[in-house]
C-alpha cells in the first residue's frame, strides 16, 4: 500500500528542517481559499500545486527496471501566493519533483526551493515582486544591478544541475541554491566559495572526460557577457568577459573539446520600451546573428565569429568537432517569441498561434573553421524542443538526441539521428503532455541508447501526472513503467538524472 506523508512547512531555517503539519497552507487552505487571477500560466496544468508530498511504494503499470537506480528531478515555477501584476510562467516560485527509482520501486517528493524571496513572502504571506511582464523602471533596474543585484526575485525556478558532489537549483539572472539529497532540502545560495562573480546560466554544460563545467552571465548593463570554467573540485580557474555588440538574452550555449559556442542572437535587453510598458526582450532583426567560437580556456578578445541568419534559439542540443568544422544541433525559432512576453490576456488559442509564428525546430548549422563559412540547415520540420541526449557525450559526436513535439494537447518524443534527421517517434497519447525528457544510462552500458528515457506526463482527462519510462533501445514500443503519482505535477522546465550512487 502506498504510503504518503504530506508535509507542510513553515519557512524554516536553511537547513530545511521539518516542521508541524498544517503551518505552511493550513492543507493549503491558505493558499487554495484565496482568490487567484485569471490567468493563462495560472490555469489548467500550469495552475500550482499547494502541498509538498512524500510518497512511497507508488503504483507502477508495468514493470520498473530492477538496475534503474537515481532520481529522476524536474524543477519549474510554482507560485507560493496569488501573483502581483501580470503573472507570467517564469515568474513562479521554484519547486523540485522527484521520483526515486530503486529496487524495482518508485518513491516520490515535491519540495519548494526556500530562496530569500519565498521566506520573505511567506513571512508576509503574499507576494511582494512583480515579474517578468510587468512595466520595470529603468532608474530601478540600474540601481539594482549596481549593487550586484537581480531586478528580479530570484526564483531558482529553471534548472538543476549535479557538480562536484553538489545539486544546484538554477536561475539565470543569479547564484544558484543548493539543495541537499536525498531530501531536497534548501541549504541556500552557492557562488563556488565567492570565486563566481557573474549570474550564472541556467544550462551549464559539462565535459565528462574532464569534469570541467563552463558556464556564462549575461546583463543588461556592461560587461553584457562573461565566461567561467569551474573544474571538477569546483573550483572557479577562470573568467573572462565576451565582446558582445549589444546585451542579449542568451539562455543557452554549446561546448565542444577545444571551444565553448556561443550564441549572440537579436533578441535584445530594451529596458526603456518596458518601463514604457514595452518588452523587457524585444527581436531586432536588424542587429544580426552570429556564432561565437572560444577557445575554452581563451580570453573574450580570443573569440571567433561566424555570421548567420537572425532567429532564436532557447535550447541547444549540443556541439562537436569534426572534420574541421564545428556542427552545432539546435531548435531554431525564426524569431524571438511574443507569446513569452504575455500572461493575463493571453489564451490557448493566442498563445498556439504565436507559438506557431514562431515554431522551433531541429537545426544544424556547420562553422568551416578554414573558409570562415557557415551552412544552415533544417533537420526536419517538426515542432522541436527541450533537446536532450546522453549528458556524458557532451561536447563530443553525438548519434542520438531527443526532443518534445507537442501541439496544445498531446505531446510526443522525437529521436532523431545526428545529422541525418528524425528517425523515431513516441506518441504518449491524445490529451496528455511530456515535459523533458532525460536519458539515464544502463549501468555497464556502453553506446548512447543502452538505458532509458524518462519523463513526467500529464493526463488532461483525468488532470493526474505519471513518470514514464521508456526503453531507449525502442522508443516505439510501449513504456516499460507508467508510474502514477500521488498528486499532479505542473507544467515545468528542465529536467535532472542523479545516478544513484551519490544519493
Amino acid at each position: 500500500m502506498s504510503s504518503i506523508s504530506r508535509r507542510c512547512f513553515l519557512a524554516g531555517s536553511l537547513g530545511g528542517a521539518a516542521l508541524l503539519p498544517g503551518e505552511l497552507f493550513a492543507d493549503a487552505d491558505r493558499a487554495g481559499a484565496t482568490k487567484w487571477p485569471e490567468n493563462f500560466f495560472l490555469s489548467e496544468n500550469f495552475a500550482p500545486v499547494h502541498e509538498e508530498v512524500t510518497a512511497d511504494d507508488l503504483p507502477v503499470r508495468g514493470k520498473i527496471p530492477p538496475e534503474l537506480n537515481g532520481m529522476y528531478l524536474r524543477n519549474g515555477p510554482n507560485p507560493q501566493f496569488p501573483p502581483l501584476g501580470n503573472y507570467h510562467w517564469f515568474d513562479g516560485d521554484g519547486m523540485i519533483h522527484g521520483v526515486r527509482f530503486a529496487d524495482g520501486r518508485a518513491s516520490y517528493m515535491n519540495r519548494y526551493v526556500r530562496t530569500a524571496g519565498w521566506k520573505k513572502e511567506h513571512e508576509a504571506g503574499q507576494a511582494l515582486w512583480t515579474g517578468f511582464a510587468d512595466p520595470v523602471e529603468l532608474k530601478d533596474v540600474t540601481a539594482r544591478l549596481i549593487r550586484g543585484e537581480s531586478p528580479f526575485k530570484n526564483t531558482a525556478n529553471t534548472a538543476l544541475v549535479w557538480h562536484h558532489g553538489k545539486l544546484l537549483a538554477l536561475w539565470e539572472l543569479g547564484f544558484p541554491h543548493e539543495l541537499l539529497l536525498p531530501g531536497l532540502e534548501t541549504k541556500g545560495l552557492y557562488s563556488f566559495g565567492g570565486a563566481l562573480r557573474h549570474a550564472m546560466t541556467a544550462h551549464p554544460k559539462i565535459d565528462a572526460r574532464t569534469g570541467e563545467m563552463m558556464v556564462i552571465g549575461y546583463s543588461p548593463l556592461p560587461p553584457f557577457l562573461q565566461y567561467s570554467v569551474i573544474d571538477r573540485t569546483g573550483r572557479v580557474t577562470h573568467t573572462t568577459p565576451v565582446p558582445v555588440r549589444r546585451p542579449v538574452f542568451m539562455h543557452d550555449f554549446a561546448i565542444t573539446e577545444q571551444y565553448t559556442v556561443l550564441l549572440e542572437l537579436p533578441a535584445v535587453f530594451d529596458p526603456y520600451s518596458s518601463g514604457r510598458g514595452g518588452e523587457f526582450v524585444r527581436f531586432d532583426a536588424d542587429h544580426g546573428a552570429r556564432i561565437g567560437l572560444l577557445p575554452r580556456h581563451g580570453t573574450g578578445d580570443e573569440i571567433r565569429w561566424f555570421e548567420i541568419e537572425a532567429c532564436f534559439v532557447y535550447h541547444v542540443l549540443n556541439a562537436f568537432e569534426q572534420d574541421g568544422k564545428v556542427h552545432l544541433f539546435a531548435c531554431r525559432m525564426p524569431n524571438y517569441p511574443k507569446a513569452f512576453g504575455m500572461s493575463a490576456t493571453v489564451s490557448v488559442e493566442d498563445f498556439g498561434e504565436i507559438f506557431d509564428r514562431s515554431r522551433p525546430v531541429m537545426y544544424r548549422w556547420t562553422c568551416d573553421l578554414e573558409t570562415g563559412n557557415v551552412q544552415e540547415e533544417p533537420l526536419d520540420d517538426a515542432m522541436a524542443e527541450y533537446p536532450r541526449f546522453d549528458d556524458r557525450v557532451t561536447g563530443r559526436t553525438t548519434r542520438y538526441g531527443y526532443v518534445i513535439s507537442a501541439d496544445p494537447y498531446s505531446s510526443s518524443l522525437l529521436q532523431y539521428e545526428l545529422p541525418i534527421g528524425r528517425v523515431r517517434r513516441h506518441f504518449f497519447g491524445r490529451g496528455r503532455m511530456a515535459g523533458e525528457t532525460v536519458f539515464a544510462p544502463r549501468p555497464e552500458g556502453t553506446t548512447e541508447e543502452d538505458g532509458w528515457l524518462i519523463t513526467y506526463v500529464y493526463d488532461r482527462a483525468d488532470e493526474a501526472s505519471e513518470c514514464v519510462v521508456i526503453d531507449a533501445r525502442d522508443i516505439t514500443a510501449s513504456p516499460v513503467a507508467r508510474i502514477r503519482l500521488p498528486q499532479r505535477v505542473p507544467y515545468g522546465f528542465h529536467a535532472l538524472w542523479v545516478d544513484g550512487a551519490v544519493l
